[in-house]
């Protein structure tokens, strides 16, 4: 059975006009560098549920870099959708699907996988189109959704630029920053001032005493 990066990508081909709406639990900085390397040149509306800095972690300075290409495209959206105020607690969006609106036909592709190295290529995931007399209720769902979601992409790029430029260099690695005990062998300026200070104050004694 193909992953789910396969069926997307089956999707994508299948469906090459129109914008792409792309909904997700969460996603990873993996996840937005594979999306823009799939849609350079197309119109993109990522609407993510939960996008807290932890989710944007531990990933591959490449990653990061294509990441970043992806959030400052003039043809792209990223939207939040979070509620912490919902009756029962907090609420997110949940949906994984992927909907191309066309200016003459729209098709949706629907499914377990978010949009991670993990749910994309190692778990086993559902992928399906939905049939066509299901597509006009899926629009309208997806225009509550896009109509209460609030832009994330500035702070998904203060996520990793942040994380750039903290994890270049570590506290101990940053330049000028020493670290370790001296060699042996060596004297600090402050040990060279203690022995500066000693020897004078000796001298001062010995004259004190000889005179």
């Amino acid at each position: 059975m193909p992953n789910a990066e396969d069926r997307i990508i089956k999707f994508l081909d299948e469906h090459p006009h129109g914008r792409l709406f792309v909904l997700t639990g969460f996603t990873s900085v993996w996840g937005l560098a594979w999306l823009h390397k799939r849609t350079i040149g197309r119109p993109v509306t990522l609407i993510i549920g939960e996008a807290k800095p932890s989710r944007f972690d531990k990933a591959a300075e490449e990653d990061k870099e294509t990441a970043l290409e992806f959030l400052d495209r003039r043809d792209v959206r990223v939207l939040n959708w979070y509620d912490k105020n919902t009756p029962g607690g907090e609420s997110i969006v949940h949906a994984k699907a992927w909907i191309v609106k066309g200016r003459t036909k729209s098709a949706v592709l629907l499914g377990s996988a978010n949009l991670t190295k993990q749910g994309m290529r190692h778990n086993f995931e559902m992928m399906a189109a939905a049939a066509d007399r299901e597509t006009p209720n899926l629009l309208k769902a997806l225009e509550e959704i896009h109509s209460k979601a609030s832009p994330a992409a500035d702070r998904i790029k203060g996520y990793l630029e942040s994380d750039s430029t903290t994890s270049q260099y570590s506290k101990r690695e940053k330049p000028g920053y020493q670290t370790g005990s001296p060699k042996r062998g060596c004297l600090s300026v402050f040990g060279l001032t203690v022995l500066t200070a000693a020897a004078l104050i000796l001298g001062v004694a010995l004259i004190a005493l000889l005179g």
